[in-house]
């Protein structure tokens, strides 16, 4: 009886110590926070090669900039920035870069190794922001507005978290 019970309690406990494993190991996430509320959103969970698109209305020249990175070392690191006039911003002063018309529209390819922890947005007022991001061929949209009202502040931001932090707090 007692080996029954024995044989028994070690695959038990086995399963236990590995669910507890993968539970306590830690995944590099994509945050969102709203810096005046403090409210922190955990969006996805990100490796190296993760891209993510960041979509908005230039508020001068009235026209869509797209900036694109790819996570590298758990740092978003800028790789293209695609818009179609010049009059306001000089974007290409902004990183070492290979500037191309293509379709109308100005492309940047950064070739800078400059890599961010994080970037801070500011909530618009006139158009919405949206945020992709492509995961291994998943696409998930995101629009700054849901995590701030206009004006305000947030933070994109690659953190290592435990598996199980980010169970109970992500963004459905």
């Amino acid at each position: 009886m007692k080996i029954k019970q024995l044989l028994f309690s070690l695959p038990l406990l086995l399963l236990i110590f590995l669910a507890l494993m993968i539970l306590l190991s830690h995944v590099t996430v994509l945050t969102l926070e709203n810096i005046y509320t403090g409210k922190k959103y955990f969006l996805n969970i990100v490796s190296d090669g993760t891209r993510l698109s960041y979509n908005f209305l230039h508020s001068y020249d009235k026209d869509r900039v797209v900036e694109e990175f790819v996570v590298e070392d758990s740092m978003l690191k800028p790789v293209k920035v695609v818009y179609s006039s010049d009059t306001y911003d000089y974007r290409e002063l902004r990183y070492k870069c290979t500037v191309k018309m293509e379709n109308g529209k100005i492309i940047l390819y950064v070739k800078d190794n400059v890599k961010f922890k994080s970037i801070i947005y500011q909530v618009a007022y006139l158009a919405p922001q949206k945020l992709t991001v492509n995961i291994n061929g998943k696409i998930y949209r995101y629009y700054l507005q849901w995590f701030g009202k206009c004006g305000e502040a947030v933070k994109l931001e690659i953190e290592e978290i435990p598996y199980i932090l980010f169970l109970m707090l992500k963004r459905c």
